[in-house]
């Protein structure tokens, strides 16, 4: 059975090279950019209580009404 001390020296130089290591790290930052933005549309949806199909409506009636010539 390992000494405690070795144990936990060899798991401090296996964080200390991932923390190096910076592969992957921009795909990691995309994920929690695109996971808060979700996040906050989910909750825009909740506290305003938006109806996505009638704001689609309400546009394309607007943009189709613009759009005729009197």
């Amino acid at each position: 059975m390992m000494n405690w001390n070795v144990k936990c020296q060899k798991l401090w130089a296996k964080l200390q090279a991932f923390g190096k290591n910076e592969e992957g790290a921009i795909t990691v930052e995309w994920v929690i950019l695109t996971a808060g933005v979700c996040t906050l549309a989910m909750g825009m949806y909740t506290v305003f209580k938006i109806d996505p199909k009638q704001e689609v409506t309400n546009e394309l009636s607007y943009i189709i009404m613009s759009n005729m010539p009197i």
